[in-house]
């Protein structure tokens, strides 16, 4: 789900609040006066930050998420963790310890945020919400 807040276009999911940049075309379609329909979220793993979770609040790192699996494939290490019952994949340094069970936050790539049509799959851009 879409909201205007704060001058800016945000989504809302169960589990989850992302700001969507006034460039992305979703914006601009909105801007536009385009429809908005229900969408499903995409992110790729290399676009999704993660570290394990801390006490001080940091801008647009979002929080309450649990470590499912750490995968160390050679120069990245995947990180599968829970979020609102969905698992949701990032890959991290090596260098950062995140164990299983662990606290995480994390933080999506703005440039890099995809939406889909959850009844077809198919992705949602600017021409398809004209």
């Amino acid at each position: 789900m879409f909201e205007h807040k704060d001058s800016a276009l945000w989504f809302r999911g169960p589990a989850v609040e992302q700001r969507i940049p006034a460039g992305h075309e979703v914006a601009i379609a909105v801007q536009q006066g385009g429809s908005i329909p229900e969408v499903t979220l995409g992110v790729r793993p290399h676009d999704i930050a993660v570290r394990p979770a801390s006490t001080e609040q940091t801008d647009g790192w979002q929080t309450g998420a649990r470590t499912i699996l750490t995968e160390p494939v050679g120069p990245v290490t995947y990180v599968d963790f829970d979020l609102g019952g969905q698992t949701i994949r990032a890959s991290a340094s090596p260098e950062v310890e995140i164990e299983r069970d662990d606290m995480v936050e994390f933080r999506f790539n703005e440039r890099a945020l995809h939406f889909f049509d959850p009844g077809t799959g198919a992705r949602i851009t600017q021409e398809r919400m004209s």
